[in-house]
């Protein structure tokens, strides 16, 4: 098995003075490893790393689900102003606005449900071996340079643990006879 660890810096945010760092690792394994790999099954085990996504970043804010249901929410709230604007000067537009207002507070909230639920998603990855074997790359998001050298140390002994697994998975013990 042959790794790769490298260490990135990217700039981020409008103004740039915002740094993201990130640990990128490839995974090559040899010809026999592959053979073991696929032979005993040990493509369903799996690395857990953090996520390669900064968190806080706002990628789920900018899907088009997130960003449909935030322009509906506004213009439910638009339309509930004029609405009880209209209604101050005609009557009986209140339950318009009311309608209108509880819409956009239904969306808000169903809004931000689904973005916690897509930040929660981007915590970690699990990266199983038959996914390296086909894509030997992945990248991990640390916040600062210690932390991206604690990711790097996890994700070493990890490695060290799938290393292990596949030379002791190489060969299935013969039968033995033994006096205790």
């Amino acid at each position: 098995m042959r790794v790769t660890i490298s260490h990135r810096e990217e700039t981020a945010g409008f103004n740039g003075q915002k740094r993201n760092y990130f640990v990128d690792c490839e995974v090559l394994f040899s010809e026999e490893e592959q053979a073991i790999i696929r032979n005993r099954g040990l493509g369903d085990n799996y690395l857990t790393t953090q996520s390669a996504i900064p968190t806080g970043s706002g990628i789920g804010d900018y899907t088009f689900s997130n960003t449909a249901l935030r322009i509906g929410a506004r213009l439910c709230v638009l339309a509930g102003v004029i609405a009880g604007i209209a209604g101050m000067f005609r009557g009986g537009m209140d339950g318009l606005m009311m309608l209108l207002f509880l819409a956009a507070l239904g969306l808000f909230i169903f809004r931000k449900v689904g973005e916690k639920q897509s930040v929660a998603s981007y915590s970690e990855q699990q990266i199983t071996v038959s996914r390296l074997l086909q894509i030997p790359r992945f990248t991990v998001y640390a916040p600062n340079p210690a932390l991206a050298g604690s990711y790097d140390d996890a994700i070493r002994q990890q490695l060290t643990s799938l290393k292990n697994l596949i030379t002791v998975s190489a060969d299935i013990r013969a039968k033995e006879t033994f006096e205790l």
